[in-house]
Parts: C-alpha cells; structure tokens; sequence
C-alpha cells in the first residue's frame, strides 16, 4: 500500500500541484507513524496548519470521518502497535495519550470489540490479530 501511494504521489507531482487533502491526510498519518508518543487532537491541528473548524470540514470532506474520529482511529492503531510491540497496558495508554485507564478500555472496547486485557489473553495466529 506504502509503495502504491508513493506512486501515485509521484505521478500527481509530475501531472499538477499535489491535492490538499493529500497533504492533510499525509500529515495526520506521518504524525502518527513517526511519532513515539501520540500528540493531542489540538497538536494535530495545529500540524495541519489549518484552523478547527476548517481542519474538520476537510476531513469529513476528504476522509469521510470528522477529524476526532479519524484521530481515535489513528489513535487505536498506535495503540496497537504498542500492544503487539510487548508493552504494558498501563505504558500504552499513557504513551497512547489517554486520560486514564477507563478512558483506555473504552475507545479499546470500542474498536476491538473486546477489552486490552482480553485482547493480551486471545491467541495470536495470523489471520485473527489485529494488526496496525
């Protein structure tokens, strides 16, 4: 997918000026994908150069999800990949920028369908892990 994008980006260089919402939608997921510690809804704003009301109706307009949800998303996904990297769960959600414990287990609860703890218990053997 990484390879495709960097393609198709390379084609809109040389065709015309790269879309906005390229640039938007690359900024928010390099921000998550370089990052070690997961900034704040107002930090990926701010990276985004726009102001809130703008960063959010680009986002439902260019990804489909306002700007909260595709960040809980991203958020999720980081989540995981602290998970899976061997972490605990009290240092995940602290470096995944949670409020507390509660707060953790519920977007978890949400998006997996099960708690972190249930989610460490359940074996791993490919096709049913979810991964990053």
């Amino acid at each position: 997918a990484e390879c495709l994008q960097v393609w198709m980006l390379r084609r809109l260089e040389k065709a015309c000026d790269v879309p906005d919402f390229v640039f938007f939608s690359n900024t928010v997921r390099n921000t998550f994908h370089d990052s070690r510690m997961i900034p704040s809804n107002t930090q990926l704003i701010d990276l985004t150069g726009y102001s809130v009301s703008q960063a959010n109706r680009l986002s439902k307009k260019w990804l489909g999800l306002p700007l909260e949800k595709y960040y809980s998303l991203l958020q999720f996904r980081k989540t995981l990949e602290f998970i899976n990297a061997g972490r605990t769960l009290t240092d995940v959600s602290s470096k995944a920028g949670y409020y507390d414990q509660a707060h953790f287990n519920h977007r978890f609860s949400q998006f997996a369908g099960m708690s972190p703890s249930d989610y460490l218990l359940t074996p791993k053997t490919g096709a049913d892990t979810l991964h990053v």
